[in-house]
C-alpha cells in the first residue's frame, strides 16, 4: 500500500504522535523512512494510505477581515483535517494593494526570514510559486499576516491555498 510523507524534522513530536497508534515495529519504521527520505529528505513520518485518500484541496480564509489604511492585519486559515499548503493565491485587487509580512503554519514561521514579499509573487498567473509548507493538523490555523499599502482606504484581502488533504 502507498504512503503519504507528512512534516519536516521540526514537528516530528506531533507527527508521531499522530501516527503512534498502529505504528508498525522499528526496523519496518526505519527502511519505510530511509525509503520516504529518498523522495523528501525532510521526511519525518510515512502514514500508510491508499491514493485515493491524498486529495487536492482548496482551503479557502475563515474570515476576510477589512484592513484599515497603512494597517496590518491577518487572514485565518482553518483546517477539518490534516493539510499540506502548497501554494497561496491572492485576487487581483488583493495583489494591487497589500504586502505580505508572514505566513505561519500554528506557531511556525513558513517563511526563510521576516521581511516584506510582494503580494505579487502569489497572484493566480504567477508561475514558480509552489512553495511547500509545513502540515497543518486539525486544531493549526495557517494565519497570513498582510499589510495594507494604500495609504487612503480600507481593503478586504481575499485569498486561499492550494494544497494536499491526507485524509
Amino acid at each position: 500500500m502507498p504512503f503519504t510523507i507528512v512534516g519536516t524534522e521540526d514537528d516530528i513530536d506531533s507527527v508521531v504522535s499522530g501516527v503512534a497508534i498502529g505504528a508498525r515495529p522499528n526496523a519496518a519504521l526505519r527502511h519505510q523512512m530511509r525509503n520516504a527520505r529518498e523522495l523528501d529528505p525532510h521526511a519525518v513520518a510515512a502514514i500508510q494510505q491508499a491514493l485515493n485518500n491524498r486529495r487536492r484541496k482548496i482551503l479557502p480564509a475563515i474570515s476576510n477581515p477589512s484592513i484599515a489604511a497603512n494597517q496590518i492585519g491577518s487572514l485565518v486559515f482553518r483546517t477539518q483535517e490534516p493539510y499540506r499548503p502548497e501554494r497561496l493565491v491572492f485576487s487581483g485587487v488583493t495583489v494591487a494593494n497589500f504586502t505580505v509580512l508572514n505566513i505561519m503554519v500554528g506557531t511556525k514561521m513558513q517563511l526563510a526570514a521576516e521581511g516584506i514579499v510582494p503580494a505579487e509573487i502569489f497572484q493566480a498567473n504567477a508561475f514558480d510559486c509552489d512553495l511547500h509548507f509545513d502540515t497543518a493538523n486539525v486544531g493549526n490555523d495557517v494565519n497570513v499576516r498582510l499589510q495594507n499599502n494604500d495609504g487612503a482606504a480600507a481593503h478586504v484581502p481575499v485569498a486561499a491555498f492550494l494544497g494536499t488533504s491526507l485524509s
